[in-house]
């Protein structure tokens, strides 16, 4: 009789390990400098304890110079570097990890996304999704009027899904950094390492543009005065400034924009008017 039992207490957890790569819960570790933990459903952050499981929708802060382990379970791991706030929400099947400020460095097991399993980071108007098994950093830098977004991908490959445009996939040792104005009317990418394809979305259709090693692309976006429509102007130019195209695109957006006032499925962003009425266009993060 316990051999039975045995046996199938053994058959159960091999379906759980096989339907789910990650914890259902994360642990915390090797904690360095101030960190703090506000748990879901509670008011008050307070200092996590070591190897103890936090429910996902729980939020990790950390000064300047603090850093502590996440392990997600199935062998994968993050290392959050402060100053930072990160979030993890999700279950064991689909993970969301919210970068709104610092530096994460992902540390994948080669099953991490078997059976469907999902890793999401998200970063600003930004989502990186890992495709690969391996070693990946995202730091989300914050200042007055932009948000600089650094992702070096190292052994893994990871995808990149922007406001209007997306990277289905960039390579080992490669490098990308994101500059976006605040108010989503300007964003600047530069390769710093690596050769990648950019896919923008277009009323005509997708508009792919390869990206090499050293060039930058640079968006303008601004929406026209009856608040319907965003033409982005993108301008390529290489290591040495030189110009190597140029060309616009429109796309409808969902919800119109009024008075200023720009509404779409995720955020709202205040902005002004010229007297020509000229609208800055913030970033249609609904148009993903």
């Amino acid at each position: 009789m316990n051999k039975k039992f045995l046996l199938c207490a053994m058959t159960v957890t091999s379906l759980i390990a096989a339907a789910y790569a990650f914890e259902p819960a994360f642990k915390l570790v090797q904690p360095e400098g101030k960190v703090k933990i506000k748990i879901a459903g509670e008011k008050r952050p307070e200092t996590p304890k070591v190897d103890q499981a936090y429910a996902y929708g729980s939020t990790i802060t950390l000064e300047k110079g603090a850093s502590i382990n996440v392990i997600l379970g199935g062998g994968s791991s993050v290392k959050l570097i402060g100053p930072a706030t990160v979030s993890f929400t999700g279950d064991a099947k689909e993970i969301i990890v919210d970068i709104k400020q610092g530096k994460a460095e992902f540390d994948l097991a080669k099953d991490f996304n078997a059976n469907g399993n999902k890793l999401t980071v998200k970063s600003g108007d930004n989502e990186v999704t890992p495709v690969s098994a391996g070693t990946f950093s995202v730091d989300n830098r914050k200042s007055y009027s932009f948000d600089a977004l650094s992702i070096v991908a190292e052994t893994a490959k990871v995808a990149v899904n922007g406001a209007q445009y997306n990277i289905k996939s960039f390579g080992t040792k490669s490098e990308l950094e994101i500059t976006t104005a605040n108010d989503g009317s300007f964003s600047k990418i530069l390769v710093p390492k690596g050769n990648m394809n950019l896919t923008f979305d277009t009323d005509e259709g997708p508009k792919d543009v390869k990206v090499e090693t050293g060039e930058t692309v640079n968006i303008w976006r601004q929406v026209d005065r009856l608040g319907s429509t965003v033409t982005s102007t993108v301008m390529i130019t290489g290591a040495d400034s030189t110009v190597k195209t140029q060309f616009s695109f429109s796309k409808k957006l969902k919800e119109r924009i009024r008075m200023g006032l720009a509404s779409t499925t995720t955020t709202t962003t205040t902005t002004t008017t010229t007297s020509t009425t000229t609208v800055e266009s913030p970033t249609p993060v609904g148009e993903r």
